[in-house]
């Protein structure tokens, strides 16, 4: 296998954040989400364990503010707190869109993974305003991908349900993040429509123990018997990736398959492996 090569929350009354030495007021915070100021997506990749292709990828937020990289558990919180998760969410979908068509314009497609809590996919008009905004870009569904993140318990499991399956009807994937961690992974695991799950990066730095080594094999035995895709998160290590393939686990993401790229990084990575195939399989017909 070839690849590419991680608070402290201020007082709900403060209007001033500190994370690390930075000072950060809300109002900047609000000026980044309003005006893009710094805040962008980079993108961590998702490889087949068997090829070592890129098979998929994740849009983490980040923000860089007064020439320093502010951590998202320094700024996600606040943000939140400030009740703009779901613009925050709508303008990761943005950025995550233009990568698709950009990609789409190299004739190239790759799923593209979009964090999202419990809460936000609960609002009613969700399934809705997806699919007005595939319709709208003229993307094909497949390429967007909602991971559910366990931050905030849902607070209507079958509002959430209901929710999830008019996201999949669109033709929209639905992935459970940190498989295997929480009170309720289980629960969420039957009663939500999920078309993958993710194991959580614990038990995938611990596979060589044998507590986790049997989280992980049965993770990819529910996601058989469910017919449901699997992928380890967290993969640090070549002997972590090697050991997760001859379990049958054929994709993973991690720092030791790929640190989360810049956009341009991540299309230029595409593109050029992408006409590399294209070059091969010519020269192979041309024989």
């Amino acid at each position: 296998m070839r690849f590419p090569h991680r608070h402290r929350l201020a007082d709900s009354s403060s209007l001033r954040v500190t994370a690390e030495t930075i000072d950060f007021t809300e109002a900047a915070l609000r000026a980044a989400l309003r005006m893009s100021d710094g805040l962008r997506i980079v993108v961590q990749p998702q490889f087949n364990l068997d090829t070592g292709r890129i098979v998929g990828a994740e849009a983490l937020v980040r923000w860089r503010y007064q020439g320093r990289e502010i951590a998202p558990e320094h700024f996600l919180p606040p943000l939140i707190r400030l009740g703009l998760e779901r613009d925050l969410f709508e303008f990761v979908l943005d950025q995550a869109q233009n990568l698709l068509l950009t990609l789409e314009s190299f004739n190239i497609q790759c799923p593209i993974s979009v964090n999202a809590s419990a809460t936000i996919m609960s609002c009613a008009d969700m399934p809705g305003s997806l699919d007005a905004r595939l319709r709208q870009s003229g993307l094909p569904a497949h390429l967007l991908k909602i991971e559910i993140t366990e931050d905030v318990a849902a607070p209507d499991l079958e509002a959430l349900a209901v929710r999830l399956s008019g996201v999949r009807k669109c033709g929209i994937g639905v992935s459970m993040d940190d498989f295997g961690v929480g009170r309720s992974t289980m629960k969420r695991l039957v009663s939500l429509p999920f078309s993958e799950l993710k194991i959580d990066r614990m038990f995938v730095q611990e596979i060589a123990n044998p507590a986790s080594h049997a989280v992980v094999q049965t993770s990819l035995s529910l996601g058989a018997k469910l017919g449901i895709q699997v992928v380890a998160e967290g993969v640090e290590t070549g002997e972590q990736a090697i050991l997760l393939r001859d379990m049958g686990c054929s994709r993973a993401q991690g720092f030791g398959l790929s640190a989360p790229l810049e956009v341009g990084a991540f299309i230029g990575y595409l593109a050029r492996h992408e006409m590399a195939n294209r070059i091969s399989a010519m020269e192979h017909k041309g024989n």
